[in-house]
């Protein structure tokens, strides 16, 4: 039996109820997790399993505050409804959800950071918010950034890299220089890692608390050199305010050198310019692009401890295209250098201007704080942000330039793109290699075709597929179709409305594939109709001097009542395909011919609808000595089989008025009628 010493967990933390952040509830879920670990732990200890009763006693031993006494008011009405530790910890986590709604989620996230609030203690508090609400590791990078001081958003925006996709490094990064940028700058408000106030309990050095979510591994102090990297040159063991690059030699500027690594990659390009942050002035290496150009001769230091010189100075107009409208800018105090690798934009210059980066729509763009209109658009590749221009020239000029060109035989009219059949064929959707030919060989096409083999292609079959048309002949092969008797196909119709005069509501025929003959039987269900093939067979075997070989119908149960029969008889079951019914289409299409004939035949006469089984039986008794198309020279069923062209005088008009003698020994005398 437990004890009340093994309620003793020390160093266990109590649940008050108590929110940590607010508007974000106590988590206690998360707490509960805890208690359940410590309670299978406690129970190990002690030797066994507790019983409930000591279970709820444990978890109202952990409670306090608030907590406590809601606990203590609730339990009766929780055990009533059942005594496990299980359901009264269902019941407080209902009562103390956590689950915080994205929309209300992304409303506390976006709040301005407070001023009392170091940059680690705020990344906390992003981080638990958005794991309380389920939300991605992107809100987090986003709402730091949204919640950053505008001062420090714009260096914030600078450093972020749209193309990495492990969300919370990323913001992690910029927590710590967004805690750089604002010592240097002079702006901070409270010293990195240490909580005095506010949001909850995450106090401690470095912020670090017992209740820490994604980001808690990637918390620490961030005025702690160690082996931090310095986010201005780069190197270790060194902060940026420390960076000796950063010394400015007296009476020179100070220009942030870019790495010849961008021109390697594609970056050096007369219209593209680079916005830098760390230069201190605009930079060109294209005399050609300065207007209102001036002499002036000087030599600065870069931040590798070069010498850049500068010879000129002038404006520089800007054309850029911003969200498919032409922007013109221009640009003063434009030095030019010919030891610049890329053409650079100062981005602090544009500060002093009033000119901002922003990010709107999933895009970046320089925008000028009064009016928020927006000058540049800004993308970012090989981790540099870059500005494209249309190169010194406007879109008259370039219309100008391609015509001139092929004016002058700069661009080929007779050029064409060499591709082979299979490639043509799947930039075009797949078309028929014939069609595709016809197409690549015509005049003017533009395009050579370097291989004409015609390859199977797999996404054809899987899209093209379909049911392939069935052979309008049985070739044979499975049946001794060219016999006589050889094989005998069948097929039920029915139920028919109304009944015959007999009660007969199924028709069921078989026909001889190999001279068409056929013999249609009444029967009044299916079972009765299938047993009809006993008789068949014998008649037919009898009366042709043949033997019947295969019996093939459709898949119904009703033909498994002559499986038996078939077996012992010898006769070899042949079953169509579902769905597939045209391997037995020779009596499927007799139905439909005996009907018609029944139909034309009861309309014809004017006999009530009853006497259609009459109609049908002398239907087949008239196809079988009536010429057949699928019969050598049309010959008639009867003429294939006993050679002899059937006697047709017998054959009257169906429903034709008749009489029949009576024989008057057994009528009502001599003198009465002698017919019927």
């Amino acid at each position: 039996m437990p004890k009340m010493k093994d309620l003793d967990w020390p160093g266990f933390t109590k649940f008050s109820g108590k929110e940590i952040y607010a508007g974000v509830g106590a988590d206690f879920l998360a707490w509960g997790k805890k208690f359940v670990q410590r309670l299978v732990a406690a129970q190990l200890m002690s030797g066994g399993d507790w019983p409930d009763d000591f279970k709820i006693l444990a978890l109202n031993n952990k409670l306090e505050g608030p907590a406590l006494a809601f606990f203590d008011k609730m339990l009766p009405k929780w055990v009533a409804e059942s005594n496990t530790v299980e359901h009264v910890m269902d019941r407080m986590l209902g009562f103390y959800s956590t689950k915080v709604p994205v929309s209300k989620a992304m409303d506390l996230m976006s709040e301005t950071k407070p001023s009392n609030k170091t940059w680690t203690e705020h990344f906390q508090y992003l981080v638990y918010v958005a794991e309380r609400a389920g939300c991605p590791d992107q809100f987090v990078l986003q709402c730091l950034c949204d919640s950053a001081p505008e001062h420090v958003k714009r260096a914030m925006l600078t450093r972020l890299d749209s193309s990495r996709v492990d969300y919370i490094q990323p913001a992690w990064e910029l927590v710590a220089f967004a805690a750089e940028y604002e010592i240097s700058s002079g702006k901070t408000h409270a010293r990195s890692g240490v909580s005095r106030s506010g949001r909850g309990g995450f106090g401690g050095r470095g912020g670090h608390g017992s209740q820490g979510g994604r980001g808690q591994g990637f918390v620490g102090r961030v005025d702690a050199g160690g082996d931090r990297a310095c986010w201005g040159c780069g190197k270790e063991g060194h902060m940026k305010r420390d960076c000796p690059g950063e010394k400015t030699p007296k009476g020179g500027k100070v220009t942030l050198a870019v790495s010849s690594a961008c021109t390697t990659r594609g970056l050096a390009d007369d219209g593209v310019w680079i916005l830098d942050s760390g230069s201190s002035v605009h930079l060109v290496n294209d005399e050609s692009l300065l207007r209102d150009t001036v002499d002036y001769v000087d030599s600065w230091s870069t931040a590798n401890g070069g010498m850049l010189s500068v010879t000129k100075r002038g404006t520089v107009e800007l054309r850029t295209v911003v969200d498919g409208s032409e922007s013109h800018v221009d640009l003063t105090n434009v030095y030019y250098s010919k030891g610049v690798i890329n053409n650079i934009i100062s981005y602090g210059l544009l500060e002093e201007k009033g000119v901002y980066l922003t990010r709107l729509n999933k895009k970046s763009y320089v925008m000028l704080e009064s009016d928020e209109r927006r000058i540049f658009e800004v993308r970012r590749a090989n981790g540099v942000l870059l500005v494209d221009t249309l190169g010194g020239c406007g879109k008259q000029e370039r219309v100008n330039a391609v015509m001139a060109a092929v004016e002058s035989g700069g661009i080929s009219a007779d050029a064409v793109t060499e591709c082979t059949l299979l490639e043509l064929h799947n930039r075009l959707g797949h078309l028929a290699f014939d069609t595709l030919e016809r197409m690549a060989d015509a005049p003017g096409s533009g395009v050579k075709l370097t291989s004409r083999v015609r390859l199977n292609c797999l996404t054809c079959a899987q899209g093209k597929q379909h049911k392939v048309n069935q052979s309008k002949k049985d070739t044979g092969q499975n049946a001794p179709v060219d016999k006589i008797g050889g094989v005998i196909c069948s097929d039920i119709k029915g139920p028919m409305t109304p009944r015959d005069r007999h009660g007969n509501r199924y028709m069921i025929n078989f026909v001889d594939h190999s001279s068409n003959y056929v013999r249609a039987f009444l029967a009044k269900n299916k079972v009765e109709a299938t047993k009809k093939f006993e008789h068949f067979l014998v008649f037919f075997e009898k009366e042709y001097n043949c033997r019947i070989h295969v019996l093939r119908t459709d898949g119904g149960g009703e033909y498994m009542n002559v499986e038996d029969f078939c077996r012992a008889t010898g006769v070899r079951r042949q079953v169509s395909e579902a769905k597939n019914q045209a391997s037995n289409g020779k009596a499927e299409r007799m139905h439909r011919t005996i009907l018609n004939m029944a139909c034309c035949m009861l309309f014809a006469s004017g006999l009530p609808l009853k006497f259609w089984g009459y109609a049908v039986e002398y239907a087949a008794y008239v196809l079988n000595r009536s010429a057949c198309s699928a019969n050598p020279r049309r010959m008639s069923p009867i003429e294939v089989l006993t050679g002899k062209c059937p006697d047709m005088a017998g054959i009257v008009t169906f429903g034709s008025p008749c009489t029949v003698y009576r024989d008057q020994a057994r009528g009502p005398g001599s003198q009465g009628p002698r017919w019927a």
